[in-house]
């Protein structure tokens, strides 16, 4: 989001001291090539190539079902012969084992393989009304996703939309904000970073739907003092399939109602090869935070600034077997900056 325009250095970044900042909240650090046009200094277009990459899920749903990230064959006139035997990679990443034939990947290389640039469209409007001036914008998202497993290669689009507004409900004094997102494959554009793509049955991956909602409402109490309170959260869609043959069924994907969560409640079941496992697909986050910034000095040395901030975070899981998992943290932060010689 942006505060005026499409201007570098005019991003609408939330004021929190957390500098993963509130989920909800869509973003990203990455390379980017923006071309931007201003007409009269009111209307904004905007168009930019950006560095992609795809958050992936790991593979660990054990128990009443075969591996969640195992290809289901050998297959005889597409019906499946024998159990999950051809494993799937952890990740769309270079250098990860693949079956026969190897991945193809550069094995000195961590990251995925994207072909096609992240392309975001973005028009912005800061019309006036009266003693002040409203900011909205909306934006377009096209991703591509390429897999490269068992020597095939497949591109699966992703895509997401949304926009913004940032209205003074009292010119310099109080500001309210609310923007959203969805789409699929977005996941790693939000502050939860929830993955982008899941793996079908057959190896293929499958972007998977998302949501972004955060709101926002800022108090400039003196020109020292700026209060703060956000609410924001991220939620995602299922994506799985169940393969059922010789009595024995395959969960794999995202989500999957047949993956064990019997060990959501012990903490070692992370780590700990006996503990009962806890696969636990993350469904929802979302938080309430709220926060302050107080200027104590500004003058020829530069600028010392305090900050408070109190969040509460809640973290829920899909159901599986076993129920499902979830987490709710309270976080109190604070913050001392000193900007040395700034004007």
């Amino acid at each position: 989001m942006n505060t005026k325009g499409i201007l570098p250095r005019q991003e609408d970044i939330p004021l929190t001291i957390d500098a993963q900042y509130v989920p909800g909240f869509a973003w990203a650090r990455q390379p980017q090539i923006r071309f931007v046009k201003d007409f009269d200094r009111t209307f904004w277009a905007g168009l930019s190539l950006e560095n992609p990459t795809t958050n992936a899920p790991g593979c660990s749903a054990f128990g009443t079902v075969t591996v969640s990230c195992s290809q289901a064959g050998p297959w005889v006139n597409s019906v499946p012969t024998a159990g999950a035997t051809a494993p799937l990679p952890p990740s769309l990443v270079f250098g990860v084992p693949a079956g026969v034939g190897g991945s193809l990947f550069n094995s000195g290389n961590a990251i995925s393989l994207n072909r096609i640039p992240d392309v975001i469209a973005k028009v912005a409007w800061d019309p006036k009304f009266d003693d002040r001036t409203v900011h909205m914008e909306t934006f377009g998202l096209f991703r591509d996703f390429y897999s490269q497993i068992y020597n095939a290669n497949r591109d699966v689009p992703g895509w997401g939309y949304g926009g913004s507004i940032l209205l003074p409900l009292v010119p310099k004094t109080l500001d309210l904000q609310f923007s959203g997102m969805i789409g699929r494959g977005i996941g790693r554009y939000g502050t939860s970073q929830f993955p982008d793509v899941t793996f079908n049955w057959n190896g293929s991956i499958s972007p998977l739907q998302q949501t972004m909602l955060l709101g926002g409402l800022i108090w400039h109490a003196f020109p020292q003092l700026d209060v703060y309170t956000y609410a924001g959260e991220e939620f995602q869609k299922p994506s799985y399939s169940i393969i059922n043959f010789n009595g024995t069924a395959s969960a794999y994907g995202w989500g999957n109602p047949l993956y064990t969560n019997f060990g959501c409640s012990n903490e070692g079941a992370i780590t700990s090869p006996t503990a009962p496992v806890c696969n636990g697909n993350m469904k929802l986050v979302r938080q309430i935070t709220a926060g302050l910034w107080d200027k104590l000095y500004d003058g020829p040395f530069g600028s010392l600034r305090v900050g408070l901030q109190y969040s509460y975070t809640q973290k829920y899981s899909f159901q599986g077997e076993g129920g499902g998992a979830k987490t709710e943290d309270s976080m109190f932060l604070t913050s001392l900056r000193y900007y040395p010689f700034t004007p």
